[in-house]
């Protein structure tokens, strides 16, 4: 399914991930914040993958950073976001929703959020600007915070799951508490030259979720949300 629009508000045995620390060693195969959360799922058959992606003859290369990347489930993961000054040869920005006369959508880049799961691509084989939101700039203020589980079951509370971040500015890091009482810990990767700003906690089969808490640079609590499964 293509995301490309403004992003909506909306972690196994020996789980293996870049940026992400477990309090146990073992069996957390492993989410976030928002009071109302909205969950987008995804089958891992056909998980998000945008790299790759051709530019313009003399546009500027596009900018990249891997968020988190290990084992779930047996299978590798891997979280990147890569933002692009223009867009991309090949994108056809998408027509706004609503009226047939709506004002097209607002900016000239765009940002993917790059989900591969056991090397599956979400929707690259029909539409390889799956995961793509248009963003005006590389510090778009408009740029809307959101959390989503990511996984190959269509409810997305049972089965390997990642649960996906793109935080508040404040926030550094995020401790996810399962309800077996094991811990996750994951930081925030920013993008280097930008605004945009994600971290991923792997969720393994037969783990639920607790409560997520977000923390800032200076340990203090920002949220806890309780709602995620």
């Amino acid at each position: 399914m293509t995301r490309v629009k403004k992003l909506a508000t909306a972690v196994a045995a020996g789980v293996a991930a870049v940026g992400i620390t477990a309090a146990v060693a073992a069996a957390s195969d492993t989410s976030h914040r928002s009071s109302t959360p909205a969950v987008s799922h995804r089958a891992a058959s056909v998980a998000r993958q945008s790299v790759g992606h051709p530019t313009q003859p003399g546009a500027p290369a596009p900018g990249s950073v891997v968020v988190g990347r290990g084992v779930l489930g047996g299978k590798p993961w891997s979280v990147t976001l890569t933002y692009y000054a223009t867009f991309p040869k090949g994108f056809t920005p998408p027509s706004p929703p609503g009226l047939l006369h709506s004002p097209a959508f607002k900016g000239h880049s765009l940002l993917c959020t790059n989900v591969v799961i056991d090397g599956a691509p979400e929707g690259h084989a029909t539409d390889p600007w799956a995961g793509c939101t248009v963003v005006d700039g590389a510090r778009d203020t408009d740029h809307t915070t959101g959390a989503s589980l990511e996984g190959n079951t269509d409810k997305g509370t049972t089965g390997s799951r990642l649960f996906l971040v793109h935080p508040d500015a404040a926030v550094a890091r995020a401790t996810m508490t399962f309800r077996d009482g094991r811990h996750a810990t994951a930081k925030v990767t920013a993008l280097p030259g930008t605004a945009y700003r994600a971290y991923a906690i792997p969720i393994a089969s037969g783990q639920t979720i607790a409560a997520v808490d977000e923390y800032d640079a200076h340990n203090r609590l920002l949220n806890h949300n309780t709602q995620w499964r």
